[in-house]
Order: C-alpha cells, then sequence, then structure tokens
C-alpha cells in the first residue's frame, strides 16, 4: 500500500522513558516509511521533539481519580482531534482504553504489553473492582469498529480470547512479540574476570522478582559463593508495587546487594557487559525487552518459567527457567551457573544466535510496518499473515 502524503500516525504512551526505550525506533521506522509522526505523552517538555511532533497530555498512571482521568480523556480528545490521525498507536492500560474510547474515524492498535498488576495481583480490592473494571472496558471496546490488539504473547491473547476481552470472530488481535533490539548495539562481549557479577535489570517492582533476587543472593552468601549481586533501575513511586527506595539503600548498606540505579537506555550495552548472569524472576510479562538486550550481549540468562519470559528464554538453551516466587529455586540456579563457566558460555552464544535470527530490531520495525500497511488498508489476510511471521 502506498502512503498518502499525510499519512499520520499518533503513539500515545504514559511515559516519556518508556517511548525512547521501548517504541523509538518503531517511530522512527515509521517516519523513513513517510508517516507524519506524532507522540502523546504526560509531561511538560519542549514541543520540539524531531523528527517528531510532541504533544502533552495530563495523566496519573496509576491513580483512579474521576476528575483526573475525565481530565486526560478531554485532553487526548483534544489531540486526536487537531493530528486528526490515519492511526492510533497505544500502549499501557490508560492509554488503551481512552485512546481507543476517542479514536474517531482513525484505526486504533492497543497493544498489550504484558497483562501487569490487575491480572497479578492477590489484593482483594483488585479482583473484585480493579481487574474486573478494565476486563469490563476491554469487551466493550472489543466490539467497536476499527479497533485492534496487539499481543506480545500468545498466552495474553489466548487469555483476552478465553474471556471475550476480544471478538473472537473477527481478526481483531495479531501478536508480534517485541520491537526488537539493536543488534550492533547490544553486541556479543566475553563475560568479565574476577568475581561473577549477577544482574538483574528493570523497575525496581516487587513483581519484577526484586524481592525474590535479594533473598536469592542473601542465601547464596549465607553459604559462601562469591558472587555480586546487582540490581539496575530506579523505583516507581507511582506504581503500586514499587520497591520503596529506602529499602534499597538499606539492603546495599547491608551488603546483600549493589543498587546501581537507574541508566538510560544508550547506557545498558555497557552495563550488560559488567555481568556474567543475567536474572528476571519477573511473575509475568508481554514480552521483556531486558532478556532480548541480555541475550543479544552473549549472556545466559535465569528467568522464570511465565508468559513472556519462556517466550525469550528456551530452557536449557540460552538459559534456565524456575518456578515464580520461589527465591530458593533462584538460588540453586544461579549457584548450579556460577559454577559453570562453559555452560554459561554456550548458552550465552547461543543466545546471541537467537536474538540476531528472530529479534533484532531491523525486523521488528519492518513488521509493524507490515501491520500498519494491512490495517490501513483494513486487510486482515494481511493480518495473518503479519502475525505469523514471528516464532
Amino acid at each position: 500500500m502506498k502512503l498518502e502524503g499525510n499519512t499520520k500516525i499518533l503513539y500515545v504512551t504514559n511515559q516519556f522513558e518508556y517511548f525512547q526505550a521501548h517504541w523509538r525506533a518503531r517511530a522512527e521506522g515509521a517516519a523513513r516509511a513517510g508517516y507524519e509522526v506524532h507522540l502523546a505523552v504526560p509531561g511538560g517538555m519542549d514541543l520540539h521533539f524531531d523528527p517528531f511532533r510532541l504533544w502533552h497530555y495530563p495523566l496519573t498512571r496509576h491513580g483512579v481519580n474521576p476528575f483526573a482521568e475525565i481530565s486526560s480523556i478531554v485532553a487526548l480528545r483534544r489531540i486526536v482531534r487537531t493530528v486528526q490521525p490515519s492511526i492510533i498507536h497505544t500502549g499501557t492500560v490508560k492509554a488503551n482504553l481512552y485512546s481507543a474510547l476517542l479514536h474517531n474515524k482513525a484505526v486504533v492498535l492497543m497493544t498489550i504489553t504484558g497483562l501487569g498488576f490487575p491480572f497479578i495481583s492477590t489484593s482483594l480490592h483488585t479482583r473484585l473492582f480493579v481487574r474486573p473494571f478494565i476486563e469490563f472496558s476491554y469487551r466493550a471496546l472489543a466490539r467497536r469498529k476499527r479497533v485492534y490488539y496487539n499481543f506480545e504473547n500468545y498466552e495474553d491473547q489466548q487469555l483476552f480470547l478465553e474471556n471475550r476481552l476480544v471478538e473472537p470472530s473477527l481478526c481483531r488481535s495479531v501478536v508480534l512479540p517485541a520491537a526488537g533490539v539493536d543488534i550492533l548495539r547490544f553486541r556479543f562481549t566475553p563475560e568479565p574476570q574476577g568475581v561473577p557479577v549477577v544482574l538483574l535489570a528493570s523497575r525496581m517492582l516487587w513483581d519484577k522478582g526484586v524481592g525474590e533476587f535479594v533473598e536469592a543472593a542473601r542465601e547464596l552468601r549465607a553459604r559462601g559463593v562469591a558472587a555480586r549481586f546487582v540490581l539496575v533501575g530506579d523505583s516507581d513511586p507511582d506504581y503500586t508495587l514499587a520497591v520503596p527506595r529506602t529499602l534499597l539503600q538499606e539492603w546495599t548498606a547491608e551488603g546483600v546487594v549493589e543498587w546501581w540505579g537507574h541508566h538510560p537506555s544508550e547506557e545498558m550495552p555497557s552495563v550488560l557487559a559488567k555481568a556474567n548472569l543475567i536474572c528476571l524472576p519477573s511473575y509475568r510479562e508481554g514480552f521483556p525487552r531486558a532478556l532480548l538486550e541480555a541475550g543479544a550481549c552473549g549472556r545466559a540468562i535465569v528467568t522464570t518459567d511465565v508468559p513472556g519470559c519462556r517466550q525469550a528464554v528456551q530452557n536449557g538453551h540460552n538459559g534456565l527457567l524456575i518456578p515464580p516466587r520461589d527465591s530458593m529455586a533462584l538460588a540453586q540456579t544461579i549457584a548450579t551457573l556460577l559454577r559453570d563457566p562453559v555452560a554459561r558460555e554456550e548458552m550465552g552464544r547461543r543466545g546471541r544466535e537467537f536474538v540476531v535470527r528472530a529479534f533484532s530490531e531491523d525486523d521488528g520495525v519492518a513488521k509493524t510496518l507490515e501491520l500498519y500497511r494491512a490495517l490501513l488498508s483494513e486487510d486482515h489476510r494481511g493480518l495473518e499473515i503479519v502475525a505469523s511471521g514471528h516464532p
């Protein structure tokens, strides 16, 4: 399909840093393909951000104050009316729901980047109120014309289909695992010498398995295992399951872990090069970019046998899978790989091959652009072809 000269795409997300790390490559690819690219994010930054046009709207990322939510919807409605996009591509729950509600004549592509807190929380309030409201909203939007779902793994798609959060009789959902990794920037590097470094890189959230990682580190130190255990990432005070910074500082003072804090995406290749083993004991993911980056750098991985993680790591091939919420299993598996540098090196080599073959950034951007073309032409057969192009 040939683009019209003023075909516009509007990306809507809940955080500028998230866009930079996970969406910018797609947006740059769209700009190269001829789209006029706009980005709506919360905040108050300069409105000029070449090659994109930035728009700002108010958003409380995890709040439920009705007045604040209405303010967000009104602001997004104003942006959509001004931009008049052909495609609105969204990520995160609020951006998905509000944009789909206001989509006007645009095609809306809602990316489900993991099911997150509402679907993994065990709190009574979340199970009785928050999750049912989100499910009701997705179920209602699923019947709207020109609203499509992009999942990052097949298990999330299946869950939505089983609960009729996606209309099963219509070709309204596809699975594209991730935008991919820049395999030239995240390049293979040999493991560093000296005391091995075991690293967890993510937002400092309980549902990323940070607590289990710290308990595993404490257990292995008690056993006399020589290793440094490192947390990379910042806390998120707006998120219910955030690990408090004061606690991260206490763990560091105790000597059980090192907390290196937040590192922007451009610094992550050098950060990963300092590690011997990567861990992500998450409770559930969409498709964890951190594991693709680790694989691209040639690092063996220990992660949980949950949706998203088990798509990025093939057990025994490029890493090892453990049960979620099990710090003792995590400790034992880390110890096993620390004792066997040959196995780590082989898993790291296979991990690099896996990412290069299936999850390069160029391939991910190309698949996304194919999806946009199929959406604009309302070619449902084209959607099936795009979705089948990834493993």
